[in-house]
């Protein structure tokens, strides 16, 4: 059977917290390979502009060249218009052999904020959902919004034991060109990236 993980977003940038996550759920949960899947249109973030999907992909090609278990997904980039997770995730599995088992990583705010998401049933029919605790979190409070999750929709849920890092993509965009500690919350090559092709100077 085939251990696929899948790590989506919008990755504007992709960040160090994105490829330590997904490293981490990798050796933790013993996966074959990961997916890093970029957003076309997030139906989330409508309202807010977003880094054109050429840079976006240049930025997660750079950040996983060097880890063979990392590829880039253009499923939910090639099927255009707004981007639904139930949607991607059944294209998945019509795409891979019937034995694959796919999971779903996420941050742990993800769990609470999951009965929003358009048809959470079938997410988690669909995928086993590996979720990162968060610092600060109640890890109580996170472990009670699992079971409610799991009661309402089935599925699966597993906390995975790495607290998840703390590293923001919008503090990266706003604070990029005035703080080197921004900076080193980027993989090297995207960092470079940015300075090369003057990203995120509209932040400022």
């Amino acid at each position: 059977m085939l251990h696929i993980g899948i790590m989506g977003g919008t990755f504007d940038p992709i960040h160090l917290g994105h490829i330590q996550l997904a490293e981490h759920a990798l050796n933790e949960v013993y996966l074959d390979r990961i997916l890093f899947m970029p957003n076309h249109t997030p139906w989330m973030k409508r309202n807010r502009d977003i880094l054109a999907i050429e840079h976006r992909l240049n930025m997660v090609r750079l950040a996983i060249e060097d880890n063979p278990a990392f590829e880039l997904s253009l499923v939910e980039i090639e099927a255009a218009g707004d981007s639904y997770t139930y949607q991607t995730l059944e294209t998945l599995k019509e795409n891979f052999p019937k034995e694959t088992q796919l999971y779903f990583i996420v941050g742990a705010d993800s769990l609470f904020n999951m009965e929003d998401w358009v048809h959470p049933e079938l997410i988690l029919q669909n995928a086993v959902i590996l979720a990162a605790v968060r610092e600060g979190r109640d890890k109580e409070a996170l472990h009670e919004q699992k079971e409610r999750l799991i009661e309402l929709f089935g599925g699966e849920i597993r906390l995975l034991s790495m607290e998840q890092v703390d590293i923001s993509s919008t503090r990266i965009r706003e604070e990029f060109y005035q703080s080197q500690d921004v900076k080193e919350m980027l993989p090297k090559k995207v960092a470079e990236y940015i300075t090369q092709n003057h990203l995120y100077q509209n932040e400022v």
